[in-house]
């Protein structure tokens, strides 16, 4: 088990360098994460035996959930700090993202390729639960991210010819 799951962090590891680097596309490294999770999965799956296998599909639901939560969370904090929420609308907040699925809009990071999209599947969950002037801070403030890690990424190309 213990292997697989090394094998699988330097194998990804490999994957965001040659990302990172230009070596490779975006769509080809997702492709490459997506066929290496499979893989994986395949490796674990086959070690366990039919109620270990049940077990382990409700860990990975119950981190796919305690993640969500956490991300929620984090992020309803940090709006507080800048968008002085109300306490009912930090925990509306944290509640809406908690439900919104990775990559649609939930768990993401300024860095992935449709940060903008996913951006804009928050700001519509979001819409009735901000004034349209926390709205818009909320909007500025993440496109300066997405741009400021679009930059840092330039920068690694760059320096990695």
């Amino acid at each position: 088990m213990q292997s697989i799951l090394l094998g699988g962090v330097e194998s990804a590891a490999q994957i965001e360098m040659s990302t990172m680097t230009g070596s490779q596309s975006d769509a080809d490294a997702k492709n490459q994460m997506a066929k290496l999770h499979v893989d994986q999965e395949a490796q674990i799956t086959a070690l366990l035996n039919p109620d270990q296998q049940a077990a382990y599909e409700e860990m990975k639901q119950e981190q796919a959930a305690s993640s969500a939560t956490s991300f929620a969370n984090r992020e309803a904090s940090s709006m507080n700090n800048y968008l002085q929420l109300s306490p009912e609308q930090s925990q509306a907040v944290a509640t809406v993202l908690a439900s919104l699925s990775a990559g649609q809009g939930g768990i993401g990071d300024a860095s992935d390729a449709n940060a903008k999209e996913q951006l804009e599947i928050r700001l519509q969950a979001l819409a009735q639960t901000l004034t349209p002037e926390q709205l818009q801070t909320y909007r500025q403030k993440k496109l300066a991210e997405i741009e400021q890690a679009a930059a840092a990424v330039q920068m690694m190309k760059s320096l990695a010819k």
